[in-house]
C-alpha cells in the first residue's frame, strides 16, 4: 500500500479501527468513507444508467503538474502532497473501498468498464464510469482532497478536485468542487 507522504497525528488515528492499525491504511478507510457518504449518493442522483467504477486513474487533468496555479479555495498543501504522489486509484489500492462497492452492489474493475464503455445510438456509455483517486488527508484527518472522473459517453465526462470536511459526527461532505474539465 503506498504511503501518501504525510505524517499523520495522533487525532488521524481516530480514523483506525481494531482490523485495521496501519497508520498506511488510514487514507484506505477514508476512501471507504467518503465513497459511502459522497461519491455512491452523488453517483446515484440523476441517472437511470447503470454506474460502473474504473480501477484505474489516468484522467490527465490528475497528472502531476497539473494543479499549476493552485485551484483557489482548496487546501495548497494538500493539492501539493496531491500533485506529489500523483494521483492513485482508491478502487485498485483498497480492499475497503472494493468492499463497500461489493456491499452496495456497484460494478468495478476492468470487465465492467469494457461492458459500460458501450455506446448506444445518442453515442451515450451503457453506463456511468467513474474513477476516483487515494484521498489525500490533512495531517489532523479532518479534510481530504481527491479526484474525480466521470465519463458517460462520447462528449459527456467531467473530471474534477473534491475538497471535503469531515463533520463532527464522522460523515464526509464535499465544501468545495474544483472542475478540472469538462465535455
Amino acid at each position: 500500500m503506498l504511503s501518501i507522504g504525510l505524517l499523520l497525528t495522533q487525532s488521524a488515528a481516530g480514523l483506525l479501527n481494531e482490523t485495521n492499525t496501519s497508520r498506511e491504511s488510514v487514507p484506505c478507510v477514508a476512501a471507504a468513507e467518503i465513497f459511502r457518504d459522497v461519491v455512491i449518493p452523488a453517483a446515484r442522483i440523476g441517472t437511470k444508467r447503470s454506474i460502473v467504477f474504473r480501477s484505474t486513474f489516468s484522467p490527465r487533468s490528475a497528472e502531476p503538474g497539473i494543479v499549476g496555479s493552485r485551484p483557489s479555495g482548496l487546501p495548497s498543501d494538500l493539492l501539493a502532497t496531491f500533485e506529489h504522489q500523483g494521483a492513485v486509484s482508491a478502487i485498485a489500492s483498497c480492499g475497503e473501498v472494493r468492499e463497500v462497492l461489493k456491499k452496495q452492489q456497484l460494478r468495478f474493475g476492468p470487465h465492467w468498464v469494457r461492458w459500460g464503455s458501450g455506446v448506444d445510438m445518442n453515442r451515450h456509455r451503457r453506463a456511468v464510469i467513474y474513477a476516483i483517486s487515494l484521498p489525500v488527508l490533512s495531517a489532523d484527518g479532518k479534510q481530504a482532497v481527491l479526484a474525480q472522473d466521470m465519463n458517460c459517453g462520447v462528449r459527456c465526462g467531467q473530471s474534477v478536485f473534491l475538497h471535503l470536511n469531515r463533520t463532527a459526527d464522522g460523515k464526509w461532505v464535499v465544501v468545495r468542487e474544483h472542475s478540472l474539465g469538462i465535455s
